[in-house]
């Protein structure tokens, strides 16, 4: 800063030409060095993905190679990379070769298949020591790539107050729940967004008569639930509920209400909880079987992070004090990686042209001006290894379309409205509706591709019985 100031006193003086010349070289050579010591950092974090795109082309070139060694060795290495290089991998068209083709879509399907087994694995965090709350979440926030924090507006006594945590590679839902029961806070329902969860204080018991003392939230500490976590989901059993129908004793019954949560990051499609695969064993050593052994499934709202599963069994003996063990699988539907599909220059495209990707293809309808407004029909559909549009299909009015000025990428329209033109099981067709003429734009659209159901075991003990 010192350099700088001295730079503008020389630069401002009546001096010798050629001292002007050296002067506002210094100046020029100064202010060079501060957009580069400033752009530094983001220069960095764009190299790596530079980077990855010259070796994904490099060896996308050398799949075109004479020799059937080095197109070997090409797949072999393509095939090896991360499953971020799939944003450089695009699919072959109908102008290569067959081997080019056969060899690029062959790898393809190895980095799908590794990018939905790295979105539900679980993410792990290793803290040690003692933090505020605050940092704790900050934390393991930046280790898993989940987004949770405090609500907006919490007391900072709250935010900064101490915990210990002890944890090595532990399961995200595990260190969250540490950090819940040390410092007495709850998942707030509806204060989230998609892919994000909010934490507040735990809400008092209105019942109990210092509700009103602000001092009870940070005193009285929450009970233990009994939980466990599976792969990207926490299960609970937070109520247990005894009905004695009075007059119909044939309909007494025990529920236990099952919550589902997930890592904020992966957002299933769906979860379905077969109760023909519970075992539940009372502390007895007695096996209690479901009133139902149909399926409970429920579709995932975008902004709430969990579902609640009743599971109704036959009403528990006054002798019996607690369930001993609860073991099922949940099944849950998972968008593998978004995939981003570009229809350049629409005026040139052909209604009824698509483009397949991991699984999924998305068709372009046409373009139709509907009063002030004009309609771009996009159809999205799934082949049958990867086909979950069956059920569940309110995702897909999630997926992002908008408009690209390809002279201009900055340039971008968005979407004022939809309206759903088909549904079926095997595909949806929405009309995007744009204030400006779609014709010279690029349609980019994008969906999760390579969708998938994946089975969650769990085990669950030691659930207190009213």
């Amino acid at each position: 800063m010192q350099k700088r100031n001295i730079v503008m006193k020389i630069s401002t003086r009546t001096v010798h030409p050629l001292n002007t010349y050296f002067s506002t070289t210094v100046c020029a050579i100064a202010l060079c060095w501060l957009l580069v010591c400033s752009s530094t950092n983001s220069a960095y974090g764009q190299s790596e993905e530079v980077a990855l795109m010259e070796q994904v082309q490099t060896l996308i070139d050398q799949l075109n190679s004479g020799a059937i060694e080095d197109r070997d060795s090409a797949q072999e290495a393509l095939a090896a990379l991360d499953p971020d290089a799939l944003d450089y991998i695009d699919v072959p068209d109908k102008n290569a070769t067959t081997d080019f083709v056969e060899r690029l879509l062959a790898v393809r399907k190895t980095l799908e298949a590794k990018a939905v087994e790295k979105a539900t694995q679980p993410t792990k965090v290793s803290l040690e020591g003692e933090f505020s709350v605050e940092q704790a979440l900050k934390k393991i926030s930046s280790q898993t790539g989940n987004k949770i924090a405090l609500r907006e507006g919490v007391s900072p006594d709250v935010a900064e107050s101490q915990i210990t945590l002890s944890l090595e590679d532990a399961p995200f839902w595990q260190a969250i729940h540490r950090v819940m029961q040390q410092s007495n806070l709850e998942v707030d329902l509806y204060g989230g967004t998609a892919n994000s969860i909010v934490l507040v204080p735990r809400t008092p018991n209105p019942a109990d008569p210092r509700a009103d003392d602000g001092n009870v939230v940070a005193t009285e500490k929450k009970t233990t639930l009994p939980q466990t976590t599976t792969g990207i989901l926490a299960v609970q059993v937070n109520r247990v509920d005894a009905a004695r129908i009075l007059n119909a004793p044939n309909l007494n019954h025990t529920t236990l209400n099952m919550l589902i949560r997930w890592e904020p990051r992966v957002q299933p499609i769906s979860i379905e909880l077969s109760q023909a695969t519970l075992k539940i064993i009372d502390d007895q050593e007695n096996t209690i079987t479901p009133l139902k052994q149909n399926s409970i499934s429920a579709a995932v709202q975008t902004e709430i992070p969990e579902l609640s599963f009743p599971v109704n069994i036959p009403l528990i003996n006054r002798s019996v004090n607690s369930i001993k063990k609860i073991t099922g699988t949940l099944d849950a539907v998972l968008p593998g990686r978004t995939e981003t599909f570009r229809f350049s220059a629409l005026e040139k495209v052909e209604d009824g042209a698509s483009q397949s990707k991991s699984g999924a293809t998305v068709t372009f309808g046409g373009i139709k001006a509907n009063e002030e407004l004009f309609g771009v029909t996009v159809g999205l559909s799934f082949d049958d290894q990867s086909n979950e549009l069956d059920s569940h299909q309110g995702w897909t009015f999630e997926n992002e379309a908008y408009l690209v000025d390809p002279s201009n990428p900055r340039i971008r329209h968005e979407t004022v409205a939809y309206e759903t033109v088909a549904q079926n099981g095997q595909e949806v067709v929405v009309e995007y509706y744009f204030e400006v003429d779609p014709a010279p734009f690029d349609l980019v659209y994008q969906t999760p591709a390579a969708i998938v159901s994946v089975s969650f075991d769990f085990e669950l003990n030691d659930i207190p019985l009213p």
